[in-house]
């Protein structure tokens, strides 16, 4: 399990990220708030479920709505594709969730065989983006890979690239991963193995490995498991059309 430290170098992540306290991540019930902190841009509403505690940010036009919304319902009645769609109605554009929040630490981390995976240099930028193409423009952005923000790493089969990811940090210790496979190379293991290898990375600089991918997606899911990461929190974000100002 993730050591004290790490849970609370992750509460207090994700606090500065809704501009909230952490007493307000962690008390129990439903927490609403205005998006605020890394949300105030944010076009959206974002649940993040942990514990018995749920957070629910939204932008301002929708506040008053939403307070009314939920007053007097659980967790389980608002976590719910139903009612946020009920709610939202036509002002939602696109639900992204629920989604899988894991970490690992040092502590947890269970190494695999990494296939020869290594860092991408700037020369390799030809073979991944033939990997973007065969993947497909969906799973290209959700891996969050850019080529020219270090440090990106791949697997590669006779000299092609067949699986990359990258590593981003997110606060001083936490990296968030991201992994991106070919088609033809799915289910091989090598998925498996780049993220043994940023994950490696991550925790022998101090790190928090953080590992993200949607609840449905049980392949994705079993990847992290196997190597150690620890489901933490579920999350859930509505992208909104906001209303004329």
């Amino acid at each position: 399990m993730p050591t004290a430290d790490t849970l609370a170098h992750l509460g207090a992540d994700w606090a500065e990220n809704f501009g909230c306290s952490v007493a307000d991540l962690h008390r129990p019930g439903i927490t609403q708030l205005r998006n605020a902190g890394d949300f105030a841009e944010y076009r959206g509403a974002y649940l993040l479920r942990w514990d018995e505690a749920c957070v629910f940010t939204v932008p301002e036009p929708f506040y008053a709505a939403t307070a009314a919304a939920i007053t007097g319902r659980t967790i389980d009645e608002v976590f719910d594709r139903d009612f946020l769609t009920a709610h939202f109605g036509a002002n939602a554009e696109r639900f992204i969730g629920p989604t899988f929040r894991s970490c690992c630490d040092s502590g947890d981390f269970r190494p695999a065989e990494t296939r020869g995976t290594r860092l991408l240099t700037r020369e390799d930028d030809p073979a991944l983006l033939r990997l973007r193409d065969a993947a497909g423009e969906e799973a290209w952005e959700h891996s969050s890979i850019v080529p020219d923000r270090p440090p990106n790493f791949g697997s590669f089969v006779d000299g092609e690239l067949v699986c990359a990811g990258m590593l981003r940090t997110a606060s001083s210790r936490l990296r968030n991963v991201g992994i991106l496979t070919h088609p033809a190379y799915r289910r091989q293991g090598y998925g498996r193995a780049v993220v043994s290898f940023m994950t490696a990375y991550a925790v022998a600089e101090g790190g928090i490995g953080h590992y993200q991918t949607l609840m449905a997606n049980t392949g994705s899911k079993a990847i992290a498991l196997s190597l150690g990461y620890v489901q933490y929190a579920t999350a859930y974000a509505v992208r909104l059309m906001l209303p004329a100002t």
